[in-house]
């Protein structure tokens, strides 16, 4: 869907009147989620890590939905309006794509699904279900250390789906 009838609008928050704009740092740490109502709060770098606060995605410079007034606040994993992976999604799925190729193992061909399989498990799409699979096979073979490391990673990014796959039997 071609997005540029946004481009002229100014909105009073964010891209729509119920939500306010968010400051994330590159690494995901949430540093405000509602800036306009209390910029106060605004911080040019993240306290926790030191990496400079993103208000709007880098690939289309729209401004990153903050809280939606009224509920809880969800870190997304991907821009609203253009669909790129925001940073902080990047770095987790290189991150555990990382730990998986560390693993002596499994084999080449092991390496390269999880190279492909790992970032198609954090969107909910009609591959999930397959791609999940593959990896929790992966991941049963990789073992306990490696395979909790992996887990921890892509917790907060995965898909509901992917994680009642991989790790059924876990909340």
């Amino acid at each position: 869907m071609d997005s540029d009838w946004m481009r002229g609008c100014k909105f009073s928050n964010s891209q729509d009147s119920q939500y306010d704009n968010a400051l994330i740092c590159k690494n995901g740490h949430v540093i405000n989620s509602m800036s306009n109502q209390y910029p106060i709060d605004n911080k040019a770098f993240c306290e926790e890590c030191g990496s400079k606060a993103l208000d709007r995605c880098e690939k289309c410079n729209t401004l990153i939905r903050g809280n939606k007034l009224g509920d809880t606040y969800y870190l997304p994993s991907f821009c609203f309006n253009c669909g790129s992976v925001f940073p902080w999604t990047q770095l987790k799925i290189e991150t555990a794509i990382e730990l998986g190729l560390s693993s002596e193992l499994i084999d080449d061909n092991e390496r390269d699904i999880l190279r492909t399989s790992i970032p198609e498990i954090i969107k909910d799409t009609p591959r999930t279900m397959l791609e999940s699979t593959k990896v929790k096979k992966i991941l049963w073979k990789i073992g306990n250390g490696t395979s909790t490391m992996i887990k921890e990673t892509l917790a907060a990014i995965i898909s509901e789906t992917a994680k009642k796959i991989i790790w059924p039997d876990k909340p």
